[in-house]
């Protein structure tokens, strides 16, 4: 009896074709070049409102970094209010700081080590933290580039579904 293989279920991801579609689209190419279709996504309940724009690239690839829309719905004399801000979501700043914060513990742990003479720590080592918190915050500034028309999209999708226009504070 042949033993079965499972299929894949969306084929391979290539991560660098859909970077390059994410930068395109950064720089305002049209969605015939950049293959990434815009939708606004996001979740709503009686008080809470999340939303942001999807663009998915290159298989399963998405933009982590992007901010979105985090408001509340207030009912203020007849008058319906959206008092929200433009963030990225809480998973991902709590991931980057238990991320930052590891980096930095082992940073110190490093350093006294080496201070205390517990340990010979090659100066190559002493680099190692300092760059990788240079590369988180590279990759944040970088996710937010990427997204840089999303506010102005969760915005515009706002004014036509609400048809009114929108007071900002």
């Amino acid at each position: 009896m042949a033993a079965r293989r499972a299929a894949p279920v969306a084929g391979p991801i290539n991560p660098w074709s859909g970077l390059r579609a994410f930068i395109r689209d950064a720089r305002g190419a049209p969605v015939s070049e950049t293959g990434i279709q815009h939708w606004i996504g996001g979740r709503v309940s009686t008080s809470r409102l999340v939303l942001y724009v999807a663009k998915p690239a290159g298989g399963r690839l998405s933009n982590s970094f992007a901010r979105v829309l985090v408001g509340r719905i207030r009912d203020e004399g007849g008058v319906t209010q959206i008092i929200g801000t433009f963030r990225m979501l809480r998973f991902v700043q709590g991931f980057c700081a238990f991320w930052g914060g590891g980096v930095i513990a082992f940073e110190v742990a490093l350093v006294w080590a080496a201070v205390t003479g517990q340990a010979r720590v090659a100066w190559p080592w002493l680099l190692l933290a300092p760059g990788m918190l240079l590369f988180m915050i590279t990759l944040v500034r970088f996710g937010g580039w990427l997204s840089q028309r999303d506010e102005a999209q969760v915005l515009d999708f706002l004014r036509r579904q609400l048809g009114h226009t929108l007071s900002m504070e």
